[in-house]
């Protein structure tokens, strides 16, 4: 089932920006992605649907 367009404007939003010092990356995975929003935001996306946003 695809994101709903808001949960996928953010995603893809999260993508242009650098992780945050408290996430400890350096650039962001498609499966560190999928848990930073749910950890902040409770938006719960799988990491094969970033992976295709």
């Amino acid at each position: 089932m695809p994101a709903p367009a808001q949960e996928r404007a953010r995603i893809i939003a999260l993508t242009r920006v650098t992780p945050p010092d408290r996430a400890g990356l350096s650039h962001w995975s498609a499966r560190e992605l999928a848990k930073y929003p749910k950890r902040i935001e409770s938006i719960s996306v799988f990491w094969h649907s970033i992976a295709r946003i």
